[in-house]
């Protein structure tokens, strides 16, 4: 008969065998002899929450970001969205609610619930929250409406009291008129180069004209004058003279004519309804005692004549 004790302390197995029936056999088996019906022992991957690493067992995290460390502990934890496979943490995949934005996301904790309209785009919440795909799309406006805060290209007071532009500040000046202006000038200058027969008798060639920006302000301010009060005259709405309009503007050379025209919308065909007149239209942009020019070209849908034109003649 064989009997056997045993017992832990720290990490040594002490055992007691009692061999054969004869008083005082006693053996001392040594701790790494596996004895009967126990179980191999435990290792860095393997034990029970009730194992007894000892005072002596050194955790192991070596390439191990998350898992147990070999005594007992962890060598971390991983976030959310993610398991710990083999010591590392491998993503899940896409979890929506998780607070990631992970893959194929749109928003994830984050996602909008409601899209304001900006000045000029209308704005609409598209998906949901639920699934993470809840975002704003923006349409841009395009209907000429008073009141929305938008002035949409094409559109122009009154028939859209959102658009207003500002006569003094010449980088604000819609850059498709500005364009006309520029064709105008292009235009004098062609018949300046080579002379012209006015109505009040021939021309001979003079220098270009140069553009003059103070000038500039003056024609621009009375187009708008002009078209916003929907009148045609050389007398402003406010009883000023071209000659008073140049001085506001910070001219300071000598004003010498103005010429205004309306209905054509384009400097070319503007010009030309100067050079055919006969009220001294033509000799004001072939005169020889000017040699610079302001152009000023509105365009305002609802009035009498929707293009509004002016030139300005000045010497310095």
């Amino acid at each position: 008969m064989v009997v056997s004790w045993s017992r832990s302390f720290g990490v040594a197995l002490v055992a007691l065998v009692v061999v054969g029936c004869e008083s005082g056999s006693l053996s001392v088996v040594p701790s790494d002899v596996m004895l009967p019906d126990a179980g191999p022992p435990s290792g860095r991957d393997g034990g029970t929450s009730s194992q007894d690493f000892g005072p002596d067992c050194t955790p192991d995290c070596t390439d191990r970001t998350c898992g147990a460390d070999g005594c007992g502990g962890s060598c971390g934890s991983c976030g959310a969205g993610t398991t710990c496979q083999g010591g590392a943490c491998m993503s899940t995949g896409p979890e929506c609610g998780n607070g990631v934005l992970d893959d194929g996301e749109v928003c994830d904790g984050d996602c909008p619930t409601s899209c304001p309209n900006t000045a000029c785009a209308t704005r609409t919440l598209v998906g949901s929250a639920a699934d993470c795909d809840a975002r704003c799309e923006s349409t841009p406006i395009s209907t000429c409406a008073s009141g929305d805060g938008c002035c949409p290209s094409g559109c122009s007071a009154p028939a859209d009291d959102d658009c207003s532009f500002d006569c003094t500040d010449l980088a604000a000046w819609p850059a498709d008129w500005a364009a006309e202006e520029d064709s105008a000038l292009e235009q004098m200058n062609v018949h300046r180069g080579t002379g012209y027969e006015c109505a009040s008798g021939p021309r001979m060639s003079v220098p270009p004209y140069t553009i003059n920006d103070e000038l500039r302000i003056a024609a621009r301010c009375h187009s708008q004058d002009m078209a916003v009060e929907n009148f045609f005259s050389h007398t402003g709405s406010d009883g000023s003279n071209f000659s008073t309009r140049c001085n506001r503007a910070g001219y300071t050379g000598g004003p010498r004519y103005e010429n205004i025209a309306a209905g054509n919308g384009t400097g070319v065909a503007s010009v030309g309804q100067w050079m055919g007149s006969s009220t001294g239209h033509c000799d004001a942009v072939m005169a020889s005692n000017a040699n610079e020019v302001g152009i000023g070209y509105m365009r305002l849908g609802g009035t009498r004549w929707t293009h509004y034109w002016t030139a300005v003649f000045g010497n310095r």
